[in-house]
């Protein structure tokens, strides 16, 4: 059972939700793109699925400067967590910051990577 929601007003928006049920796994699916004036593309992807693994990613992208923030959500129930959180940023100076978080069977494992796109400002973050 697929059920597509499409749905396009002025400006190029385009807000498309699916849902979709395939042996006994519920799939949400919600995407929303918006495209504003100076190319600007606002993306968030919501997806959830039941039973196991819930999954919520969200994306939002901005050409206007070069930001990019990207927040994935992960979690998996029984046995090995896995609790992952990626933050994704770039600036101006293409900077990227991105933590993860991993949770095994009472083992915490917190991995924070802080990257700096060789630029002088190296040391400032």
């Amino acid at each position: 059972m697929e059920m597509k929601k499409r749905r396009e007003a002025g400006g190029g928006r385009v807000m498309e939700m699916k849902k979709r049920e395939a042996g006994g796994r519920k799939v949400m699916e919600m995407k929303k793109r918006r495209e504003a004036g100076g190319g600007r593309v606002m993306e968030m992807k919501k997806r959830r699925e039941a039973g196991g693994g819930r999954v919520m990613e969200m994306k939002r992208r901005e050409a206007g400067g070069g930001r990019v923030m990207e927040m994935k959500k992960r979690r998996e129930a029984g046995g090995g967590r896995v609790m992952e959180m990626k933050k994704k940023r770039e600036a101006g100076g293409g900077r990227v910051m991105e933590m993860k978080r991993r949770e095994a069977g009472g083992g915490r494992v917190m991995e924070v990577k802080k990257r700096s796109g060789g630029t002088s400002r190296d040391n400032v973050w």
